[in-house]
């Protein structure tokens, strides 16, 4: 899905990252042991440089904050001005967020940002921009 982007804050998330971005247009995920492992694989297996292929790709970020809910809050302004629609045509419409439900705090940056329906999910949970800015 080309409008969508994955935020992955599960520190063992691991093997499951391959599933995400192979359905997604680039995945965000914390820098664990458990999860970079599996990062540096899919860069290696990648025809293109790491920092050149934001289709399909995979970006770790490191821990700001003492829980799940500041690591997602502190990358939230990266992953939008990486993929908004003033750095791409179109810009990205779907937040998906894995490893932590919607919070009020997490809500309020997130409609900040411009996303105004939350959806609950299994695995955490859904943003979606009914109008992409």
């Amino acid at each position: 899905m080309k409008d969508t982007v994955a935020l992955i804050v599960d520190p063992d998330f691991g093997a499951r990252i391959q599933e995400v971005i192979a359905r997604v247009r680039h995945t965000w995920v914390v820098a664990t042991p458990a999860n970079v492992a599996v990062a540096e694989r899919i860069w290696r297996a990648s025809p293109n440089s790491p920092g050149l292929n934001m289709e399909g790709g995979v970006t770790t970020f490191i821990q700001y904050g003492v829980d799940r809910e500041s690591w997602c809050d502190a990358i939230l302004d990266s992953v939008d001005d990486h993929h908004n629609s003033h750095s791409g045509d179109p810009g990205y419409s779907i937040l998906e967020v894995y490893g932590i439900p919607l919070t009020n705090r997490l809500q309020s940056v997130l409609a900040e940002l411009g996303f105004s329906a939350f959806t609950s999910m299994d695995y955490g949970f859904c943003a979606r921009k009914l109008q992409p800015a």
